[in-house]
């Protein structure tokens, strides 16, 4: 009686574990690239003034979906001359902006690059 258990186990385990080798490319292939952007971004050319900071975001778009640069915030500053930019997928784009800080401008920061639905991420300024 034990065999005849065994026997039949055999068959649907086989089965079920080639169901689920077939099954895992198809759902990693539908999942790849989901909810990640491939964005790099610098802080380049820095200058400083007696309250503000002017300096160039570098952003580099790995990936191959549109992503589009909404919004930027400082803590205690405001970004000034920022319009939102948009980049194709390969694209390289320099972006060209002016902070104003409420009160001493700090030594180091990180500014949020807010990409919208596709997420934010930090930039590190060091003037």
């Amino acid at each position: 009686m034990r065999n005849a258990k065994l026997i039949l186990f055999r068959p649907i385990l086989s089965l079920i574990i080639t169901t689920w080798l077939t099954l895992i490319p198809l759902i990693v292939k539908a999942h790849q690239g989901h909810g990640q952007i491939s964005v790099v971004a610098d802080a380049i050319n820095i200058k400083v003034t007696e309250q503000s900071l002017e300096f160039e975001i570098q952003l580099t778009n790995y990936g191959h979906n549109d992503v589009t640069l909404g919004n930027l915030t400082v803590p205690d500053g405001k970004a000034e001359q920022f319009t939102p930019e948009t980049l194709s997928g390969g694209e390289a784009k320099v972006i060209p902006v002016r902070v104003i800080f409420d009160g001493p401008m700090p030594g180091i920061f990180t500014a949020i690059l807010d990409f919208g639905e596709d997420g934010q991420g930090p930039l590190l300024v060091m003037p």
